[in-house]
């Protein structure tokens, strides 16, 4: 629900590059691609058209391959806010060579893509895929902040699977299934339940790494006592939240026993922390102002104090918001 600008180590823009070293590794000393890389993959279909005379398909293959692979690499470090351009291009692509979309016919262009060129399945069955869920450094569901992202341990293989959702669906994209922008690190839930193949565009829907959530949209309660029914709310300011909620399942979530425990508990550590005991906490704890005072409450009950720590604290969008409603920190706080 935070705008995803890190990888664990590194900045986004160098776990991008990682990543397309890891599906197209180039071996420096030999001056080549290795024959398991997407490059060569690439290579060994246009071969087999050429050798088979279909003109069409080699052409395709071709234009991913010249100047270097530089449309291939564009498509696997293509930007959240330039990709409706490569889209059209593609499209443009398939239209001058007469090829179709899609990738539900077996015999298409973009089947072949999808299940034997980029191979898919196999990248998220390998330990390609684990490695740069481990690289981003992210284990709380980027859209629904609630669950954690899942990995299935296959215990016959050895293998982690994750669950990565395409923000533009691979059935019509096929060939931006490997794109590291595309791969959403999510739950369960939000990836097979909620989101499946439905239509995301940013235009329509958040994107993780391109858009922080938690600027347009705010969670509120109304929790008094234990006696009194309470419900979780969500306001917004930006026109794309009811349609991005309502996809996602967001305010029935929120509303859940586990997720709504959070109005109560933010509640009563508010009550604890009144004006009058963070003057005292200032001499107790031994810092130096009461904006210290507030980052270090936000410490003692875990609970986020920055904007980029919800994105791997467990409803932290959450917890934050019912926070600053409580007056346990305050938003003009210089140490944000």
């Amino acid at each position: 629900m935070v705008k995803i600008e890190r990888g664990a180590e590194k900045p986004i823009t160098e776990v991008a590059e990682d990543h397309w070293n890891l599906i197209s590794p180039y071996i420096k000393a030999q001056e080549r691609y290795h024959d398991y890389s997407l490059v060569m993959r690439v290579v060994r279909k246009r071969d087999f058209y050429q050798n088979n005379g279909n003109a069409a398909r080699t052409a395709f293959y071709n234009e991913l391959l010249d100047a270097d692979c530089a449309l291939l690499k564009e498509i696997i470090l293509v930007r959240p806010e330039t990709t409706p351009a490569l889209i059209a291009r593609m499209n443009a692509l398939y239209a001058r060579h007469g090829l179709a979309h899609g990738s539900a016919d077996p015999g298409s262009l973009g089947h072949e893509i999808l299940h034997e060129v980029f191979d898919y399945e196999n990248w998220r069955r390998s330990v390609k895929s684990k490695r740069l869920l481990t690289m981003l450094g992210i284990d709380v569901c980027p859209y629904c902040n609630m669950l954690p992202v899942w990995v299935h341990w296959d215990e016959e293989r050895q293998l982690a699977i994750v669950s990565y959702d395409h923000f533009y669906d691979k059935a019509t994209y096929p060939y931006l299934c490997l794109s590291f922008y595309n791969l959403i690190p999510a739950c369960s839930p939000c990836n097979e339940n909620f989101k499946q193949q439905r239509t995301f565009t940013p235009v329509t829907h958040f994107h993780p790494y391109l858009d922080h959530y938690d600027d347009g949209n705010t969670f509120d309660h109304d929790y008094a006592n234990d006696l009194t029914p309470y419900t979780i709310t969500l306001d917004h300011t930006d026109e794309r939240s009811p349609v991005f909620n309502f996809d996602l399942g967001i305010v029935n979530r929120i509303n859940l026993p586990n997720e709504r425990r959070y109005a109560k508990l933010i509640h009563r550590a508010s009550q604890r922390y009144p004006d009058s005991v963070k003057e005292e906490m200032i001499e107790l704890w031994g810092l130096a102002d009461l904006h210290e005072v507030e980052q270090k409450i936000c410490q003692e009950e875990e609970i986020p104090f920055k904007q980029s720590e919800i994105l791997n604290r467990t409803c932290g969008k959450m917890q934050r918001d019912f926070a600053l409603k409580g007056r346990i920190f305050s938003r003009e706080n210089p140490l944000l």
